[in-house]
């Protein structure tokens, strides 16, 4: 499926989320990151392995990401708008 490859990485490269830490009665927001700049904050990940993606993160183009995504939402929409009442007609054993 087309589509779920370019929402996973626009998800996980692209869009911020802010974690939410409770201290005391006030509620502390840590600035929003996304997910990758999480994983190269981290110290439990390898060099070796935040290299690697940063260079595959550097090989996406968010804009051909989002074409394609809504690309892909359009044919899905296109095959729930005209699809048909087909029955099935199950055999006895």
């Amino acid at each position: 499926m087309i589509g779920w490859v370019e929402l996973c990485v626009l998800l996980n490269r692209a869009q911020p989320w802010a974690k939410e830490t409770l201290v005391e009665i006030r509620k502390n927001y840590d600035t929003p990151q996304t997910p990758f700049s999480c994983v190269l904050v981290s110290p439990f990940v390898l060099l070796t392995a935040k290299e690697r993606l940063s260079a595959l993160k550097a090989s996406y183009d968010p804009v051909v990401l989002r074409y394609n995504l809504d690309a892909a939402l359009d044919k899905l929409h296109h095959a729930h708008n005209n699809k048909r009442l087909v029955k099935i007609l199950y055999e006895k054993e």
